[in-house]
């Protein structure tokens, strides 16, 4: 997707009185998609920029003894002139930058935190509490965001949500892509479990041409209620389920 359409799709999800958007940038793009679309974007809705290993563009940096990709470190100096008030720039509006190194490389995350002024979120390397408080005592992110997925279920996501409160790290909370409103509305069940969502929930059932339960969940002003039905609240719709079995 181009910065132009990109800009037309976020449009869109603004009429409908969305409040952020989340934008990836993808793996092995180029660095003007990662920085050009975020200025589009944030002219429009805050930015959750995802720049997940869309760095590797240029070779590699020494920055503090760990190899980080020349092309990020860069591109988190501007995008942190961006959204900290360069002239002219404040419509970036950037809220955070997410997993711009791989999992599992703190020390690489580590340097990416020192040079930004864009908070980084740890998103990727999160399974369970221990890598909450791995991060926080690594300096690698000023963000953590946990999904039930990853965690494990509700009790896993809640000790990560327990651990990030612990050591003061702000919590994000999101489903993995195009979700249905069954596991949608477990995250939200979540969300409405943690004492303090500084950076909001990211719901993805709307990606969904067709999902699989009689009334699908929607926001409404940038939010989202919790089912008040039994169990998660939510009623599978079992012709709908029929129709989108494939054969195996």
């Amino acid at each position: 997707m181009t910065p132009a359409a990109a800009l037309g799709v976020v449009g869109a999800y603004a009429a409908a009185n969305w409040v952020a958007h989340h934008l990836w940038a993808p793996p092995g793009g180029r660095a003007g998609y990662v920085l050009a679309v975020p200025v589009l974007v944030g002219i429009v809705l805050p930015a959750w920029v995802l720049a997940r290993r869309a760095p590797g563009l240029l070779g590699l940096a020494r920055r503090d003894a760990v190899a980080v990709p020349a092309a990020l470190v860069a591109g988190v100096l501007i995008l942190g002139l961006l959204a900290r008030g360069a002239p002219g720039a404040e419509p970036a509006r950037l809220t955070f930058l997410e997993q711009p190194v791989p999992m599992g490389d703190l020390a690489g995350m580590a340097a990416v935190a020192r040079a930004s002024s864009v908070p980084i979120l740890a998103d990727e390397g999160i399974f369970t509490a221990q890598d909450v408080l791995a991060h926080a005592r690594e300096g690698a992110a000023r963000i953590v965001s946990v999904k039930l997925l990853k965690a494990g279920g509700f009790t896993g996501a809640l000790r990560a949500v327990h651990a990030a409160e612990s050591v003061h790290l702000p919590l994000h909370l999101t489903g993995k892509v195009a979700e249905s409103s069954i596991a949608t509305a477990a995250l939200v069940h979540l969300a409405v479990a943690v004492r303090e969502l500084e950076y909001g929930l990211g719901v993805t059932n709307h990606y969904l041409s067709a999902d699989v339960v009689a009334e699908p969940l929607r926001g409404v002003g940038g939010h989202v209620r919790p089912p008040e039905g039994p169990g998660l609240g939510v009623e599978v719709d079992e012709a709908r389920v029929a129709r989108l079995r494939t054969p195996g």
